[in-house]
């Protein structure tokens, strides 16, 4: 080899090796690069379960609070999930270091049982709304009367732990009764303040006499 192109084989090492290291980094900083993930929202029922489907191997499992939810591993991309209490918490799958789902997780009660007994036992109220939110069974919408808002809440805590039961029920039936009383009681005080009388006249019309 001649002394030239030995100089310039020589000359050339560094360049080639400092173009591979930065190449090396390059690649290496976008492997390891993550994009932030969305968690992904489930809803399961306390005491109830659902197997969550992976795409790509998983390797770890964390979850936050595991007093709320339950996991296993059937497969390398299959987790069987069960809800054990109500609240919220979240799931996170690892392949090593590299995250591939987070979950939020919402454990509720589980109320199908609730409505169909509401149903058997208040026909008649058709507004009567029960819901599952976060820890605790919500009744919402309007009942007819004192005794179905009585039943319903009784239903309710029968299928929820003690004070776990919100109440945002409507009483229309009273409410408007008491509203009318209401109503009368002022007209009649007010017509007494005013020294009106207000009579039917055998025509059935309305008239009002004033006393002289």
């Amino acid at each position: 080899m001649s002394t030239i192109k030995r100089n310039i084989l020589i000359k050339s090492i560094p360049i080639a090796w400092a173009l591979w290291m930065l190449l090396g980094a390059g690649m290496s900083s976008a492997g390891t690069h993550t994009v932030p993930l969305e968690a992904k929202k489930v809803e399961i029922f306390s005491g109830k379960s659902i197997i969550l489907q992976s795409d790509l191997p998983i390797k770890r499992i964390s979850i936050a609070n595991p007093e709320i939810a339950d996991f296993l591993l059937l497969s390398p991309k299959q987790v069987y999930l069960t809800g054990k209490t109500a609240g919220a918490t979240n799931l996170t799958l690892w392949q090593n270091d590299h995250i591939l789902a987070i979950y939020d997780l919402e454990v509720v009660y589980d109320i199908t049982g609730l409505k169909q007994r509401m149903n058997q036992v208040l026909p008649e109220e058709k507004e009567l709304q029960v819901l599952a939110t976060n820890d605790s069974v919500t009744l919402a919408g309007k009942v007819t009367s004192a005794a179905s808002l009585s039943q319903a809440v009784n239903l309710a805590e029968a299928y929820a732990p003690e004070g776990k039961v919100q109440n945002l029920i409507e009483v229309g039936g009273v409410h408007q009764v008491m509203l009318e009383v209401r109503v009368s009681e002022i007209s009649r005080s007010l017509t007494r303040r005013l020294g009106i009388n207000l009579f039917y006249n055998r025509g059935g019309e309305f008239g009002v006499s004033t006393p002289i």
